[in-house]
């Protein structure tokens, strides 16, 4: 089983204040993406500008841009302007299947500074940011899980 990296960063709403969202961060990917219940929930603004996209079997949508964003590190003093885009759904829920802690050799230390502490339960993907943000964001080491 292959872990995909996931963070839990801080997007602005509406109103100005900090909400957490779950991120994935694609190295893959060009572009930024938001689902539209996080976008609608955050209450942001969309504008009129739709992207084309292409994707995996040709398989063809449109994404609706929103207003810049910004966003924040759970850690780090990361805070960036972010362009994202619109999409009603964009991965399924990570990860694929929970993972039991008790039989990881993830030391609890270790947990704590994860930038998302529920990587192993099955969860909903807000966000996925791309190979821009990818390597502003991703710091640290990999750490191989290991179940005994």
């Amino acid at each position: 089983m292959v872990m995909l990296a996931t963070a839990v960063v801080y997007i602005n709403d509406a109103a100005g204040y900090p909400q957490p969202c779950r991120a994935l961060l694609d190295s893959g990917s060009q572009v930024n993406f938001i689902t539209d219940a996080c976008a609608q929930f955050l209450g942001l603004s969309k504008t009129k500008c739709f992207l084309p996209l292409v994707g995996i079997n040709s398989m063809r949508s449109d994404a609706q841009k929103l207003q810049p964003v910004f966003m924040y590190s759970r850690f780090e003093h990361v805070n960036v302007s972010l362009d994202l885009h619109v999409l009603p759904s964009i991965v399924n829920d990570m990860p694929s299947r929970s993972i039991r802690l008790d039989q990881s050799k993830i030391l609890d230390i270790v947990n704590e500074q994860l930038a998302d502490p529920s990587y192993d339960t099955l969860g909903k993907v807000d966000i996925i940011l791309g190979a821009e943000m990818f390597y502003t964001l991703f710091s640290g080491e990999m750490l191989p899980l290991q179940i005994v």
